[in-house]
């Protein structure tokens, strides 16, 4: 009976301080000689902020567990066929690799987020690029691997101010779901002594 209470308490424990770790350990904002404008990261979520253009923003960070991202909010000034690109990178032993590529939007933007990106619209856009567009509640990556990650903003002229509101959400790791099922095991254990 002592040991089965035991391995419960221990089993708890772990799920605790497993489901207790930090999934964003780092970030590090970069303005790529935007005036007006911000990158930071609020709970579990990336905000990008501006009120003047061109805007060009980044914010690296680093994961320590798998994560998905979604768009979740984009507010700004401008009309319904306006798009805003955003890029994602994965960097590992330095290289940059781009996970972004459905255009070219971005190509003439400055700094690490130059290139090939995606886009983002208002929601019910129409018009313009906004076909290719993602709108606010969307699911831009699933199932990302642990690492590091440059995720960056840039518009060139329209929208003049605005935010995006990027949603990172920590995928669940398998152990963690074994160590909660083993401590199920062990309460119902305990439950029928």
């Amino acid at each position: 009976m002592k040991f089965k209470s035991l391995v419960f308490t221990f089993t708890c424990l772990l799920c605790v301080a497993w489901n207790a770790q930090s999934a964003v350990i780092s970030t590090t904002e970069y303005n790529y000689g935007s005036t007006s404008g911000s990158a930071t990261l609020n709970a579990d979520q990336f905000v990008f902020e501006w009120s003047g253009t061109p805007i060009a923003l980044g914010l690296m960070f680093e994961s320590d567990t798998a994560f998905t991202l979604s768009l979740d909010a984009f507010v700004s000034n401008g009309s319904f066929s306006d798009v805003t690109g955003f890029t994602l990178d994965f960097i590992s032993g330095g290289v940059y690799t781009r996970l972004t590529t459905d255009t070219d939007f971005c190509d003439s933007a400055t700094g690490d987020i130059a290139g090939d990106c995606n886009l983002i619209s208002l929601t019910g856009a129409s018009g313009g690029s906004t076909s290719m567009a993602f709108q606010p509640g969307e699911m831009l990556f699933l199932n990302l691997a642990a690492g590091q990650y440059l995720l960056g903003l840039y518009d060139s002229a329209s929208p003049t101010a605005g935010s995006a509101t990027f949603g990172y959400t920590e995928v669940s790791a398998p152990a963690s779901g074994l160590l909660l099922a083993l401590g199920f095991v062990a309460l119902a254990m305990r439950r029928r002594k």
